[in-house]
């Protein structure tokens, strides 16, 4: 049984995830809050994707609409993270392809901290580097729960692909 820090917080649904095994799915992806065990309670209730700020959105389903040439979950994810602030994207843009993301192009100089959490768990999630621990991720005096909740979500994308998104299909375009 893998130890848990984080039991009594906010936070405990999402170290749940984190500790499980990478690569392996099982068979209930998306449950109902009612329907999961206690340990995932509050976990795949929320269905509807955090945005981070109004074009956002929009960033993200433009790309969302391209065929893309290939169809991994850490490049979704990867994407959505670095879609989320509007001065992340304007250095990231043109290091992202429809079959690749070339972190090696993108500079984010005198960015602030939230800034640094997103393009890093981008990085980390895509790259599979770890500039980025779940203990930073957890403290609340360097990550605020908007980054937070959105680190959540691009786990998500990594671990299940765009596929999560199906119930939005409609308002996302995939």
């Amino acid at each position: 049984m893998a130890a848990r820090f984080l039991g009594n917080t906010p936070y405990a649904a999402s170290e749940v995830e984190m500790q499980r095994i990478p690569g392996f799915h099982t068979k209930r992806r998306r449950v109902a809050a009612s329907d999961a065990d206690e340990g995932d309670v509050g976990f795949y209730k929320h269905y509807q994707i955090p945005f981070y700020e109004k074009d956002h959105y929009s960033r993200f389903q433009n790309w969302l609409k391209r065929k893309q040439s290939i169809d991994t979950g850490a490049w979704y994810a990867a994407l959505y993270l670095l879609t989320a602030d509007a001065a992340l994207w304007k250095c990231a843009e043109k290091a992202v392809k429809p079959d690749f993301i070339d972190f090696t192009l993108i500079s984010i100089c005198g960015a602030d901290t939230d800034v640094y959490v997103l393009y890093h768990t981008a990085k980390d999630l895509y790259l599979g580097t770890r500039h980025i621990s779940l203990s930073e991720l957890a403290d609340e005096e360097l990550v605020n729960d908007k980054i937070f909740h959105m680190a959540e979500y691009a786990f998500l994308l990594c671990r299940y692909g765009v596929g999560m998104l199906s119930e939005e299909k409609e308002d996302i375009g995939v």
